[in-house]
């Protein structure tokens, strides 16, 4: 995958997350990582089409495919899932309007005001079905991915091993406690956990630490930033993403604590809490 497939497939997954999305802001194209910081760097940041009081878009918690109304996930605990909407529905009017397509859902969701009332119509297993909402303000990101991930169990993956000598799909790490770091050569803060993840997998290991991290970039890239840094723990590419749809990636570094049965227990967004993290995980081992 070359890196403009790369940014390209990252800026996708975060504009059709959530019906909450706007103009992305992507990595910068050249090598050089930017300076580190506390905070995390979004892959994607999302930008409300008009002001909302709240200060934050309105939100419903569905993830539509790239242009079509079909529905593609619902998340946990959002508008949508409490109103019924259900993965696999078709939106076909909002507010007695024709849904033409994604972008135009998303922001007329978007132009309504934290608390304001929208009725859907969808099409289900061939059937009209009527549904109505009650628009929240978009939760940060952190607290988005939470309530999607934490206490349910870890969607599957098997990703391309670039460097280390354990598994990394999920299915053959069973018994494990596993911490997935979801990463990019470019990204400062990313560069600031490496030492504090390889020192975890050197300490931790021996009782059932699995660290993984995680990139969706060039193999070739990956290898040649990870060949100058020898690391305890594996690295592995996401060759299309998939792993970072699944996980909600919106922005990178983010640790995903998996514990030994492949219940997500702990998501961290940022590298300004490493003492949260290894709580979480040490607690499990």
């Amino acid at each position: 995958m070359t890196p403009r497939r790369d940014r390209a497939l990252r800026a996708a997954l975060a504009c059709s997350l959530l019906a909450a999305c706007g103009a992305p802001a992507v990595p910068p194209p050249t090598k050089p990582a930017p300076p580190p910081r506390a905070e995390p760097i979004a892959v994607a940041t999302p930008t409300p089409a008009s002001p909302i009081e709240s200060g934050a878009p309105s939100w419903i918690g569905v993830r539509f495919d790239k242009t079509a109304t079909t529905v593609l996930r619902v998340i946990p605990g959002s508008p949508a899932d409490l109103g019924g909407l259900r993965v696999g529905d078709e939106v076909i009017s909002l507010d007695g309007k024709p849904a033409l397509s994604a972008p135009n859902l998303v922001r007329e969701i978007r132009s309504r005001g934290t608390g304001a009332k929208v009725a859907l119509v969808v099409m289900r297993a061939g059937k009209q079905v009527s549904l109505s909402f009650t628009v929240e303000a978009r939760p940060d990101d952190g607290e988005l991915v939470r309530r999607a991930l934490v206490g349910k169990p870890a969607p599957g993956f098997a990703a391309d091993l670039v460097h280390g000598t354990y598994p990394v799909a999920l299915a053959e790490l069973t018994g494990q406690v596993i911490v997935l770091d979801f990463w990019a050569t470019w990204c400062g803060p990313c560069n600031m956990t490496m030492p504090t993840l390889d020192a975890w997998q050197t300490k931790y290991g021996p009782k059932g630490l699995r660290i993984i991290g995680v990139s969706s970039e060039d193999r070739v890239d990956i290898k040649q930033f990870v060949d100058a840094r020898p690391l305890a723990y594996s690295i592995a590419r996401d060759a299309e993403a998939r792993i970072a749809r699944d996980y909600y990636l919106l922005g990178v570094p983010m640790l995903v604590v998996i514990d030994r049965t492949g219940i997500v227990r702990h998501v961290q967004l940022g590298a300004s809490d490493f003492a949260s993290v290894e709580t979480a995980f040490s607690r499990l081992l």
